[in-house]
């Protein structure tokens, strides 16, 4: 499993999200716009519909804190962040980012408090 290259780690991270009742909710918005695996990306971040997730950073996530990173993109998403606080992101992005990565992660502890389906990483890892 170790050998899986970053792309098929991102399938594997949506399977397991899909297949958890916690997460099953985000399946359809999983399966909006693409799943990205970019080279210029230091973290991971989303437009509102594709998600970009940076090589280099994936190499540093344990399974578990990649499904939690693919969970919190797709929550992005779902709560559709860059549509409804479009004006906050134009005034603070840093600000606006910070209060609904504030909200998602909550949102993810709350739905898998045993951690059962992801982590968040040990340390702030700046997902956007």
């Amino acid at each position: 499993m170790t050998n899986l290259i970053p792309e098929q780690r991102i399938q594997r991270g949506h399977i397991q999200l899909m297949r958890s009742p916690k997460f099953a909710l985000l399946s359809g918005i999983m399966m909006l716009g693409d799943s990205k695996v970019v080279d210029d990306m230091p973290t991971a971040a989303t437009n509102g519909r594709d998600k970009f997730y940076g090589r280099a950073f994936m190499g540093t996530l344990s399974e578990k804190e990649l499904n939690f990173v693919i969970a919190h993109e797709n929550f992005h998403v779902l709560f559709k962040h860059m549509t409804t606080w479009q004006r906050l992101w134009k005034e603070d992005a840093q600000l606006a980012n910070m209060a609904c990565d504030y909200v998602i992660n909550q949102q993810i502890v709350d739905l898998d408090p045993t951690q059962g389906a992801g982590r968040a990483a040990e340390q702030d890892q700046g997902v956007a």
